[in-house]
């Protein structure tokens, strides 16, 4: 397995590939519904499509 820079601001950090990882995660997203933003239901279907 090679090693693996990712440009970043810390130099002391190497980021290394995970081979073959399969991780189950769940994602939350929380907001106010009283927030009349558009961009939070839009944000909250792309999400859904996402994981789907």
């Amino acid at each position: 397995m090679g090693k693996t820079t990712i440009p970043n601001n810390r130099q002391d950090i190497i980021f290394l590939p995970i081979e073959d990882f399969r991780c189950l995660s769940y994602i939350y997203a929380v907001y106010n519904p009283k927030n009349t933003n558009p961009n939070i239901h839009a944000f909250i279907d792309t999400m859904k499509k996402i994981a789907e």
